[in-house]
């Protein structure tokens, strides 16, 4: 396969979906969307139907290889997400972070940051050192310190049970749905905090949870006032958190001096 795209001149260049493979350290046979977009399924996933009632309408998932292969001119990062307790998985907790991993490209590629690989690691509940159910903050913070793996990219934990929910004075359930160290730390990951991004499988949700974390990551915060950007926590977000996903100037420019960031790949 090949990628076509015109160089300053109009002129149009043609590029080796091999070659993209190669520079993302690929070598042999490859398949595109399992090992290096991060779609285990074999094409663009499906997208995942809202909880609300009705359904707001969202656009169906399409995914460009043009606009990847152009990510890979510019600053971007890789991403690891590690299952903790992978022999526990569903068929629908694999459509749900499939359909996550497309939003994480979505929503950084709309936002000028590009994404190269996305990979897939599981631990088993008996590898998993007890972090396949988490159901405290301080469970949470554990998982993030005591799995992770070391590489350029980013690591995030997708316990296998997730669900940590605090019931306040009032009677209102705040949910937890993913924590990060803020900025993340570069490898050899030996943090005496987190080592990884944690995050929960909320459905149609995960996927700008995945986003925000990785944010976080990358070294941003939540913002003062809140607004309708990515790094606005999903409970403070005006409006439908599905939509607030811009990234202000200030957080791009934090993000891009993270240690993780790759610069643009030659030759491509």
């Amino acid at each position: 396969m090949h990628s076509a795209d015109r160089d300053e001149r109009g002129a149009v260049m043609t590029i080796s979906l091999r070659d993209v493979c190669r520079a993302l350290s690929h070598t042999g046979t490859v398949s595109l969307c399992k090992d290096v977009l991060g779609f285990a399924g074999g094409r663009c996933p499906q997208k995942i139907p809202p909880v609300s009632s009705p359904p707001p309408a969202r656009p169906d998932p399409s995914f460009s290889v043009r606009t990847f292969v152009a990510g890979l001119r510019e600053t971007h990062f890789n991403a690891e997400l590690l299952w903790a307790g992978s022999d526990l998985i569903t068929d629908s907790d694999r459509a749900v972070l499939e359909y996550a991993v497309y939003r994480l490209r979505d929503i950084y590629t709309s936002n000028g940051i590009g994404i190269g690989t996305v990979a897939f690691r599981g631990f088993t509940v008996a590898d998993a050192h007890g972090h396949a159910t988490v159901t405290t903050d301080a469970e949470l913070t554990a998982t993030g310190h005591d799995l992770t793996d070391n590489g350029d990219f980013v690591p995030v934990i997708v316990p296998a049970n997730m669900d940590d929910s605090t019931i306040n004075p009032d009677g209102s359930v705040t949910t937890t749905l993913g924590l990060s160290p803020v900025p993340g730390p570069c490898p050899p990951r030996n943090d005496p905090g987190m080592n990884s991004s944690v995050i929960d499988i909320n459905g149609e949700g995960t996927g700008r949870t995945l986003a925000h974390e990785v944010g976080h990551y990358l070294g941003c915060r939540h913002p003062a006032t809140p607004a309708n950007t990515l790094m606005t926590q999903t409970g403070s977000t005006p409006g439908d958190p599905f939509t607030a996903t811009s990234i202000i100037a200030a957080d791009l420019t934090t993000m891009r001096s993270h240690c993780t960031m790759h610069r643009a790949i030659p030759g491509l």
